[in-house]
């Protein structure tokens, strides 16, 4: 083997490592993504259904608690009024 391709074959040993990490990376970013958009989801529903209830909107606070106590997983800084 010479030189050149022992280099050769080290890039492309590198890049390929790089391309993999980020691919990583990015589906993690993605499933993140997704989660919190999840997250929105719920939360908007919920104010939707207030809003067509005639419910007072500083009932959403109490109302995301109760979500919790279901195991409806809501986050923590979503939850302001």
């Amino acid at each position: 083997m010479s030189l050149f391709h022992i280099k050769n074959t080290d890039h492309f040993q590198a890049v390929s490592a790089a391309v993999g990490s980020s691919l990583v990376a990015e589906s993690s970013l993605v499933t993140l993504k997704s989660h919190v958009a999840d997250r929105v989801k719920l939360m908007l529903r919920t104010v939707h259904a207030m809003a067509l209830k005639g419910r007072l909107f500083t009932d959403f606070v109490w109302i995301c608690e109760l979500d919790e106590s279901k195991g409806v997983d809501v986050g923590t800084s979503e939850v302001t009024i």
